[in-house]
């Protein structure tokens, strides 16, 4: 300002700074800018400082007002946006200047101004056209008047400068100098610059001599000649040269420029990215970081393509720069992720390995604890089944080691053909009682122990040991299961009230009610302090009284409530046994026969009112049980007192004799019907709770119906330890309760139809390591079992062991080149028990398998050519063909045993 004042030679007065295309400040670096800014628009204007008045095109106002440093300096101005001139605007604008020449009179011929006007129109940017268009009349002019026709000579205002340009053009530049690439068109790219998202139209650009080049500079000094002033040269006389657009508008009204910058706008676009990158590092004293790189300088490389060329020196340098600054970055990123690569798959690897470690360690540690569980399985075995059997499926579900696989197999070859198993006394079982529907369960054991088991509705089981001070034997359930009893060492008659809704077993058991007398003390003291071998006492149908077989036979009623007796008339015989009829009034009782043997056994009817008797069955025979060591009386009793099954030997028409079973209804002993066994002598039979169905084991089951013209039938089922004479179950799934020295059993029967029965056809065939055997099977008819003799020899065959190159299942032997067998038979396992069963519950047969290969499979057996023999059963099918088992896959599905290995094989 002062050196303004100095010029004029005086301080006072206003002044007024117009900044006109203000736009291309734009295209200046943001540190020019802010130079601009501070001093056109300081925030703490001076007093008396020069107004300042910006001009702005309006397709620039929104880019203006968002830089960060000119847009505020405009927000503390006046914005005053100017609408295009009117027509009377316009009018003034082309005649006001020919009214005040100075001694001249010019003047429009009539109607050309109307004329200018109607081409001129109100749209923006009309105004440079209609300067140049007054500029040509004015150079036209003759006689003192804008010719008409010079301005028809021009194209009128929309075409004059179009039309002047294209003239330029085609007479300053060759047709080789326009080709694609050519000097014209290079020259005409460096005379605009684009900015990026701010403008539909470019702006102006001034080219340095230097930078365009000795040819394209011959170009724009052609084109900036007077006749056509299409350019501007500035300099000379030792200033830069320098050239650019005579106007703004030529930009958008010169054809040549315009499909130029549609042709270049990208690299346009990029040359001005790329300068004012150049400038920004150049003014932040060239700082590495300033450089671009990454996705900027790829769209950068992009859009230059391969037109680098185009670009000045310095713009060239600046790019190769940014290039190698970005291949170092490149490389010093691909050598660390190459090494954080490394690491992670050192830690991967290490964890890896660390993992895999971890996961033997655990698999090892969990085949160790299958092995132990295992082990455990095996010494429970003999004293509680049920818990090994529960043993060997945890261990399988630890891991499935094959110490555990044996293990469950072995719980799966005792329990495969049960409906439901008590175990879990202390001490071997010597005497059990059971209800009616066989629900509560009380047995006590040679230790002198009692447990009471309770199964639920859906198989569930509560039992509870009996803690006793005492020895307990004789124990007595009643019929309703809600009271049991049980003589004690001590000579005294305990019972106990039950609660069979109980949720724990502590709830379960009621408080104890002791009787105490002599002949419970004398009767522990005859046997022992053990349990009797017969039934001497039981409770009476309402469980108030408990009839009892005192010491020499004699027969005594006991009131709970009073703990009272009563001894029944002295005149009748000596009892071993008794029970009670069908209501409170009728006793069982037994006793035995006066023949010379004393072998067998008489049953009579007692009125417990008067003494009388009636004889109800004579001649009883007796059986052993297979468990068992004494022999008892072939006879049973219905639940509810009201039939009682016996059976004695009797010939037949043809001399035969075998035995005989008969059904009598013990309030008036009539006998309801009778079945002839072929079977070589009496065995244990079981009735229902009614007496109406009834089940007899003598070598092969046979299911019953006691009424007469009831038809028995053959039923597939294992052979039974000892029998409880209870009959459960329905008539399409009986089941029949027995128990040996560790457990209770409910052994499920199948009814056979007829005598049908499944075969194996073929020799089976081990697959996949064993797990899978194939073998043909086929159903057909024919006796369920061979005959006893051949049994017999087939067993001798199987003690003798395989020297003949036999391959035994349960006891089942099969001579090469005789037929497979068809059912198992019974036989010895290898800790000499009598076990297997006459038919199996599949039903499925037990016959030797080749192995494919060596020793595959589970177990094997030597047969006599020294090669394996491995067995395993498979499930029927109802017609010939080929049933496969897959004992690994069905312990997943069932979640237990499924498949049975080869008993007696070591």
């Amino acid at each position: 300002m002062d050196t303004l004042h100095r010029l004029r030679g005086k301080s006072s007065g206003k002044l007024l700074v117009v900044l006109d295309q203000a736009e291309a400040l734009l295209a200046d670096t943001d540190t020019e800018i802010a130079q601009v800014v501070d001093v056109l628009f300081p925030e703490n204007r001076p007093v008396g400082a020069p107004g300042v008045l910006v001009t702005l095109r309006a397709d620039f106002v929104d880019a203006a007002l968002r830089h960060p440093r000119l847009g505020p300096a405009l927000h503390r101005g006046d914005t005053l946006p100017l609408t295009p001139m009117s027509r009377e605007q316009l009018t003034d604008v082309m005649t006001k200047p020919l009214e005040n020449l100075p001694g001249v009179a010019v003047t429009y011929q009539p109607g050309l101004v109307e004329r200018i006007l109607d081409d001129t129109g109100n749209e923006a940017g009309t105004l440079p056209l209609l300067g140049f268009v007054l500029e040509k009349l004015w150079q036209g002019r003759e006689g003192g008047q804008l010719r008409t026709a010079t301005y028809e000579e021009t194209d009128g205002v929309s075409g004059a400068l179009t039309a002047h340009a294209t003239r330029a053009w085609d007479a300053c530049v060759t047709d080789k100098e326009k080709q694609k690439g050519g000097a014209a068109s290079r020259l005409l790219t460096g005379l605009v610059r684009v900015l990026p998202d701010d403008s539909p139209h470019p702006l102006r650009h001034r080219l340095t001599r230097q930078e365009a080049g000795e040819e394209r500079w011959d170009i724009a000094v052609r084109l900036a000649a007077s006749e056509y002033r299409l350019l501007v040269i500035y300099g000379g006389q030792g200033e830069p040269e320098s050239v650019e657009l005579a106007h703004e508008a030529l930009v958008t009204e010169w054809p040549a420029l315009q499909e130029q910058v549609r042709a270049d706008s990208e690299f346009l676009t990029a040359r001005w990215e790329l300068g004012h990158e150049l400038k920004r590092w150049a003014d932040g004293d060239k700082a590495a970081g300033l450089l671009p790189a990454g996705l900027h300088l790829a769209g950068l490389e992009r859009r230059l393509e391969s037109r680098e060329k185009k670009l000045a020196a310095e713009q060239r340098d600046f790019l190769e720069l940014a290039r190698q600054r970005h291949r170092t970055r490149r490389n010093r990123l691909r050598a660390a992720w190459i090494a954080v690569a490394v690491v992670i798959a050192l830690v991967v690897g290490l964890g890896t390995f660390l993992v895999y470690q971890g996961k033997v360690s655990e698999r090892r540690d969990a085949e160790a604890r299958s092995r132990a569980m295992a082990v455990l399985s095996g010494q429970l075995d003999r004293s509680d089944p049920g818990q090994a059997a529960l043993a060997a499926m945890a261990a399988y579900g630890i891991a499935p080691t094959q110490e555990a696989r044996n293990a469950v197999l072995r719980g799966y070859d005792r329990f495969k053909q049960a409906d439901w198993v008590l175990s879990g006394s202390e001490g071997k079982i010597v005497d059990t009682a059971m209800s009616v529907d066989g629900a509560v369960t009380l047995v006590t054991t040679q230790l002198g122990r009692a447990s009471l088991f309770v199964r639920e509705a859906g198989k569930t089981v509560v039992s509870t040991r009996l803690r006793l001070n005492e020895m307990a034997f004789r124990p007595m359930v009643s019929r309703d299961g809600r009271r049991i009893a049980y003589t004690s060492g001590a000579g005294a008659l305990v019972w106990h009230d039950l609660d069979v809704e109980a949720d724990s077993p502590g709830e379960l058991l009621g408080p104890a009610h002791t009787i105490r007398d002599g002949e419970f003390m004398k009767r522990a003291e005859e046997q022992g302090y053990s349990s009797d071998p017969v039934h001497t006492a039981d409770f009476s149908p309402d469980a108030r009284q408990v009839a009892t077989v005192a010491a020499g036979g004699r027969l005594r009623l006991w009131d709970l409530e009073t703990g009272r007796h009563e001894e029944l008339s002295p005149h009748l015989p000596v009892f071993e046994a008794v029970w009670f009829g069908s209501d409170g009034d009728t006793l069982v009782a037994q006793r035995r026969n006066a023949d010379e043997s004393g072998s067998t056994y008489a049953f009579v009817a007692v009125d417990t009112g008067t003494g009388r008797t009636r004889e109800l069955a004579t001649g009883v025979e007796t059986f052993t049980p297979p468990a068992g060591v004494r022999s008892a009386p072939a006879v049973s009793l219905s639940g509810d007192g009201g039939v009682l099954a016996w059976c004695r030997k009797e010939r037949d028409k043809a001399g035969i004799n075998n035995p005989v079973y008969r059904f009598v209804r013990v309030g008036d002993g009539r006998m309801l019907n009778r079945y002839r066994s072929d079977s070589y002598g009496c065995a244990g039979v079981s009735l229902n709770e009614s007496g109406q169905r009834f089940a007899v084991y003598g070598g092969e089951w046979v299911l019953g119906d006691s009424r007469r013209g009831g038809r028995e039938k053959k039923a597939a089922g294992p052979e039974p330890a000892n029998f409880t004479n209870r009959l459960l179950g329905d008539q399409a799934h009986p089941v029949v309760a027995t128990w040996d020295e560790t457990t209770v059993t409910g052994l499920s029967l199948r009814p056979v139809s007829g005598e049908e029965f499944n075969m194996v056809a073929s020799y089976p065939t081990l697959i996949d390591d064993g797990r899978i055997q194939v073998a043909q099977v086929t159903r057909t008819r024919g006796r369920l079992r061979p005959h006893r003799r051949e049994a017999r020899a087939l067993r001798r065959g199987d003690r003798r062991g395989d020297d003949r190159g036999e391959a035994a299942h349960g006891g089942c032997a099969h001579r090469p080149g005789s037929r497979p067998c068809a059912g198992g038979e019974r036989g010895r396992d290898p800790g000499g028990r009598r076990g297997g069963t006459q038919q199996d519950p599949d039903p499925t047969p037990s016959v030797p398998a080749r192995s494919r290969g060596d020793h595959h499979g589970h177990a094997s057996c030597p047969s006599g050519r020294g090669a394996g023999a491995a067995v395993a059963p498979l499930h029927e099918r109802e017609r010939t063909g080929h049933a496969v088992r897959q004992p690994d896959r069905a312990l997943e599905r069932q979640g237990g045993p499924t498949a049975l290995g080869p008993r007696g094989c070591a």
